[in-house]
């Protein structure tokens, strides 16, 4: 399992928290600008939910499928929470699943 330089499992350090921590940056100026979130996720969100007291896999042998999984389902859940949050303000999340497209990234992965 590879982790970031802060210790982190690095599929949801690299697509889930880094996506947060710039969403949040950027906060207030999506709220005064009514500005828009996209979380462009994939299809694997569906075969992981997030082990909110493992999502670090300490306690669980490590799978890349549901690690990456379940940092998408982070995205969803988060575009949904930030929605809400920011509907108020004229500023809104969107979840977009383009379903399976092939791209280079497949060539990191084996089976």
């Amino acid at each position: 399992m590879l982790r970031d330089a802060q210790g982190l499992e690095s599929q949801f350090a690299t697509c889930h928290l880094e996506h947060y921590r710039l969403t949040c940056g950027l906060w207030p100026a999506l709220v005064a600008g009514k500005g828009r979130v996209i979380a462009v996720s994939s299809r694997v969100h569906q075969i992981a939910e997030i082990d909110f007291p493992d999502i670090e896999f300490q306690q669980r042998p490590y799978d890349k499928w549901v690690a990456y999984g379940q940092s998408k389902t982070a995205d969803a859940l988060f575009s949904l929470a930030l929605d809400l949050r920011g509907s108020p303000h004229s500023a809104r999340a969107f979840f977009l699943d383009p379903e399976q497209i092939l791209t280079d990234l497949a060539r990191h992965l084996s089976t």
